[in-house]
């Protein structure tokens, strides 16, 4: 496995370079609708960035994930930092009123939701000028995330950024006054190596579920970034995390590695 560090992005290390190994046919993400492989999620990817980019996105700029656990948010957080541009996932839990107050700090000038998340934050998009797209999941318009990705190109070469560039935004729950932007570089997803390989000794052949959700620092290392990175597959799951739903989902993917 090739390890991308100081100057470099770091998505090569959880897609292109398991499909330049030859893995590209192995399973990424798997869901209750699909099974996605490296090569599909990676052009998936390709398509997102260059979508993203379409809409005037530029290195540094930031998009927000209001979504559930899904290939779209994948593909959305991918794609965002492929192309240089910093990803802001959002507690799916919260209020309006919370969103906007993260949409309006992290100034993201594009937001990637679904139509049940955007009713709730419909009366709240006034408050946001700065906030130029809202792009939906699972719609059927000219501007759902799904044509713009279909209309797109599935090559997009890496934008070259620093590891110390910005990749994404985690807001802090749990801490006293209002949630915090804690902002991870490209070097910071590269860590997980130490704990994926070093520790737990994942391998192609592991399969994970965790949980919690993306939006958690937690399930975002042991959920995506940690089987990812190992070349393994990875179980997402949109719904919240309900005992019999859990049962289920172990007793069919029957993950080798189980975080909770």
């Amino acid at each position: 496995m090739t390890v991308h560090t100081a100057m470099a992005n770091a998505v090569p290390s959880f897609l292109d370079d398991h499909v330049a190994a030859g893995g590209g046919a192995r399973p990424a993400v798997v869901t209750a609708e699909a099974t996605t492989s490296y090569a599909d999620l990676l052009a998936l990817t390709c398509r997102t960035g260059n979508a993203l980019r379409g809409l005037g996105l530029a290195s540094g700029q930031r998009v927000a994930l209001l979504l559930p656990d899904s290939l779209a948010w994948a593909a959305v957080f991918f794609g965002a930092l492929r192309i240089g541009v910093v990803a802001v996932p959002l507690n799916t839990r919260l209020a309006a009123a919370d969103w906007a107050a993260m949409l309006a700090d992290s100034g993201a000038r594009v937001l990637v939701t679904d139509a049940t998340r955007l009713r709730d934050l419909a009366p709240k998009l006034g408050e946001l000028p700065h906030l130029a797209h809202v792009i939906v999941a699972g719609g059927g318009d000219a501007t759902s995330l799904e044509t713009l990705q279909t209309r797109a190109s599935d090559t997009l070469a890496v934008e070259p950024v620093s590891g110390e560039a910005g990749a994404f935004w985690l807001y802090t729950s749990g801490t006293t006054g209002g949630p915090k932007a804690a902002i991870h570089a490209h070097r910071d997803l590269l860590a997980c190596r130490h704990y994926a390989i070093d520790v737990l000794g994942a391998t192609q052949a592991d399969r994970t579920l965790a949980t919690s959700k993306l939006f958690f620092a937690y399930a975002l290392g042991n959920a995506l970034l940690i089987p990812l990175f190992a070349g393994a597959c990875t179980y997402l799951e949109e719904h919240w995390a309900e005992p019999d739903a859990v049962a289920r989902a172990v007793t069919a993917f029957r993950p080798t590695l189980f975080f909770s």
